[in-house]
């Protein structure tokens, strides 16, 4: 598919787009039918492979947006220019060049800062770590598992998973705070407060700081073995992790959020569905409210820690503002002089 002609690929991500609206998520389906409505052909490595509706959903929205940017600058020019200079290689101004014609000036200029700042991304020796946080039920799962299959990162950690492996280690009367989940740890709290503190805060917030020990040990883990990571859950709260540590480390960190409270409710009964039930929608929606309040102190934190928020109303826009943020990040790295500020 890659190497197909520009107009084939064209038709190929039309035919992916036109499939994309037939899909029933809760079907399941042979990749020999997929690949035979998208290119015509059929799939003969695996014949027999299956997958859900929504997995080739999923699979084929990243399809369409990888063949559409790969379709922008046809390969086929490309090659022309090698073939008249008689060279085997081509230029950066070479290739802007033929991106200009192909696209116009504007978006040709575009799209050759975009191939430069992926080849810092490929050139990057530093370690990288990007942290997403939110509260629950704003979609930090689905995001960092996007996020890592664009970026070939096999290292993904919640949150809630260093929050398990802790529990296993401290009884309940050595830390209370870490034995309920985040929207109901004032449950933990074990000391008078003030009247007018919020239980629900105060129980997050000394959660947060006991799990931010275990975050940190992953992070340290991370830069000493040089291994990308992400890191995300609703423990990353801004301000709560040691960056004096983090040395020379491309370190991205951003906050997942859902303003709008009804379509953030909506989340739980999809993940109800997607779930079966595993995380029922009952207790999510009695903690509704403590959940948003948890939203709110972690957004408070962002703005004054000068983290970016994310609004997750579209979880496609929420992958490429990630994407933008990362790749600016390493490109910002990659200048000489921010190499020599690190240190680097």
């Amino acid at each position: 598919v890659q190497f197909a002609p520009y107009e084939k690929q064209i038709q190929q991500a039309d035919s992916a787009e036109k499939l994309l609206d037939e899909l029933d998520p809760k079907r399941t389906y042979t990749c020999k039918y997929v690949c035979h409505r998208v290119t015509n052909n059929g799939y003969e490595s695996d014949p027999d492979l299956k997958f859900t509706g929504q997995e080739a959903r999923h699979d084929l929205r990243l399809f369409v947006e990888d063949l559409s940017d790969a379709a922008r600058v046809p390969a086929s020019a490309v090659g022309e220019r090698l073939h008249d200079s008689r060279q085997g290689t081509i230029t950066l101004q070479g290739l802007e060049e033929i991106a200009t014609a192909a696209l116009g000036e504007a978006d040709g200029k575009d799209t050759i800062v975009r191939f430069r700042k992926w080849q810092n991304l490929t050139r990057l020796a530093q370690p990288l770590v990007i942290l997403v946080g939110g509260t629950t039920g704003v979609g930090k799962s689905t995001l960092a598992t996007q996020i890592a299959h664009r970026l070939g990162i096999t290292r993904v950690v919640s949150t809630d998973t260093v929050r398990q492996v802790m529990r296993a280690f401290f009884a309940p009367d050595l830390m209370p705070e870490i034995q309920y989940s985040s929207f109901e740890a004032g449950a933990g709290v074990r000391i008078p407060l003030p009247d007018w503190s919020d239980i629900d805060e105060a129980g997050f917030i000394e959660q947060a700081r006991s799990i931010a020990v275990g975050v940190n040990a992953v992070v340290d883990r991370a830069i000493t073995e040089g291994q990308r990571t992400i890191i995300e859950g609703v423990h990353i709260v801004p301000g709560f992790l040691d960056r004096s540590r983090w040395g020379d480390a491309v370190v991205v960190e951003v906050m997942v959020a859902i303003r709008e409270a009804e379509r953030h409710r909506s989340h739980f009964y999809v993940r109800e569905w997607e779930t079966d039930g595993i995380r029922p929608l009952r207790r999510y929606l009695q903690g509704f409210a403590k959940i948003r309040k948890v939203q709110d102190y972690l957004l408070t934190q962002a703005e004054k820690q000068g983290v970016t928020v994310l609004e997750n109303t579209n979880i496609d826009q929420a992958v490429k503002a990630l994407m933008a943020d990362v790749l600016d990040a390493v490109s910002e790295y990659s200048r000489p002089a921010a190499r020599r500020n690190t240190g680097g």
